[in-house]
């Protein structure tokens, strides 16, 4: 097994300072995919400006377990345009399975369906709370979605390891429902 050096970056105002005097890593240490992860409580308002500041910057910017931030929770339609502005996104394998509850679960599953995530991963802290879980939640995508989409996921993660791009499919809004028609 090869271990590979790389860190989620919680995002603020100097993330970019800081990554040009060598202070944060890329995904596998050497590509140009960069884990960014929220606050779980709501999206900064700089966000899209900092996410087209590491775009001019050459770095991809990867939006870690969105499916978890109540600000998008309330309001997919944020993720929506970040992903149209060029932003990836990784949803979570614990997410998939429910291990968060139904809510981010479904959400997740929307996510999929949408076009609006790219990669799966483990976002294991250790092996009691936080495990892998990435058999299962491969078996419940490839139940739901189809071998294709699973092997997706995969290859799209193998890109960024070779920091290679890859195809994405168009996003589209997640479709809320309405409470009584009103809103």
């Amino acid at each position: 097994m090869e271990v590979l050096p790389g860190q989620e970056v919680r995002i603020y105002g100097d993330l970019l300072k800081e990554f040009s005097e060598g202070k944060l890593l890329t995904a596998a240490g050497t590509s140009s995919y960069i884990l960014i992860e929220f606050p779980s409580n709501h999206v900064p308002a700089y966000a899209k400006e900092l996410f087209y500041n590491i775009q001019l910057e050459g770095l991809q910017p990867i939006l870690v377990h969105p499916e978890r931030n109540s600000g998008i929770i309330e309001n997919p339609d944020i993720l929506f345009d970040f992903i149209e502005q060029g932003v990836l996104s990784q949803i979570t394998a614990s997410s998939v399975t429910g291990h968060f509850g139904k809510k981010i679960q479904k959400l997740s599953f929307k996510m999929i369906e949408n076009h609006l995530t790219h990669f799966v991963a483990s976002d294991a802290h250790n092996v009691t709370s936080r495990a892998f879980k990435m058999k299962e939640a491969f078996e419940i995508i490839e139940d739901s979605y189809g071998s294709g989409v699973s092997r997706m996921f995969q290859n799209n993660a193998e890109s960024v390891i070779l920091n290679e791009s890859f195809y994405q499919e168009k996003p589209t809004k997640i479709k809320t429902k309405k409470f009584l028609g009103l809103f």
